[in-house]
């Protein structure tokens, strides 16, 4: 195993930064799916803003044109209107132009093409609208309206409201596949983690009890007077691999200098003896 190949504080590296990927790995996945949730909220709210904005545009229209039709029947009977409540009517085209200029900055590739359909019939008839009140108190200037251009920017927009509907109906299952998809990756991060990080740590003390068991047994037999064991210096490596070397060099010197004593005891006998003599 490569991690018995390695020295302790190799070991004991390579078990802090696993755990530190790890953690960093869990932290990167939550910060996406946060990321991902955010973006996908973002763009429903956008969404829902602008089918919101095409309700108010397709009310405006509708009561705008109901006014205009109620003047241009009054428009008749020579029946004027003041300047307070042509500024009025101005007021509200003007609101929903902004409108209308508001939708088409939550325009997406999604709608762009249905929004553009509407927007020039649109225009045109608020324009219409404003020469109309413009020109209401001139008799001599005939009305130009034209029913077909309303009930154009009718349809046009119900087809971009459809649009904007099922845009945002898209975005609240991209929600819910996001939220799941990120619960999952989370959970399976952490769960995997938790196990990653139990087996580097059981294999360290595994790995770290095996070569202190060695230097155990070695000590023991030298201890023991087995001045012939040698501890294993090949199935460890940094500190641990040095204090085996270590054991086994004083093993060897201390079995060369019993050597040595044993080569010196017959002639120190001997000049015992001759001594005695």
């Amino acid at each position: 195993m490569i991690m018995e190949r390695l020295g302790l504080r190799a070991r004991l590296y390579l078990a802090s930064g696993s755990i530190l990927l790890l953690f960093a790995f869990n932290v990167g996945t939550h910060l996406w799916g946060s990321y991902a949730r955010s973006e996908s909220v973002l763009a429903y709210r956008d969404a829902t803003e602008a089918t919101t904005l095409v309700r108010n545009i397709e009310q405006g229209l509708s009561t705008e044109n109901q006014r205009v039709q109620v003047l241009a029947a009054l428009r008749e009977t020579n029946a004027p209107i003041g300047e307070t409540q042509r500024e009025q009517a101005n007021d509200e085209l003007t609101s929903i132009s902004d409108q209308l200029r508001a939708l088409g900055g939550l325009s997406n590739t999604d709608t762009e093409t249905a929004f553009r359909a509407f927007y020039k019939p649109a225009a045109d008839l608020l324009n219409e609208w404003m020469l109309f009140y413009g020109n209401y108190n001139d008799v001599t200037v005939p009305t130009s309206l034209s029913p077909e251009t309303y009930t154009n920017t009718l349809e046009r927009l119900s087809a971009l409201s459809d649009q904007h509907n099922n845009v945002a109906m898209e975005r609240s299952t991209v929600i819910d596949n996001t939220i799941q998809l990120t619960d999952r990756i989370t959970i399976i991060a952490f769960i995997s983690s938790i196990t990653i990080t139990l087996v580097l740590i059981l294999t360290l003390i595994r790995t770290t009890n095996a070569s202190l068991f060695r230097l155990r047994v070695g000590v023991e037999k030298f201890g023991a007077g087995d001045l012939t064991h040698r501890i294993d210096e090949n199935r460890d490596a940094g500190e641990i691999a040095n204090l085996a070397q270590t054991f086994n060099e004083m093993s060897a010197s201390l079995q060369t200098a019993m050597a040595d004593l044993d080569d010196a005891r017959p002639a120190a006998e001997a000049a015992k003896e001759a001594n005695s003599m």
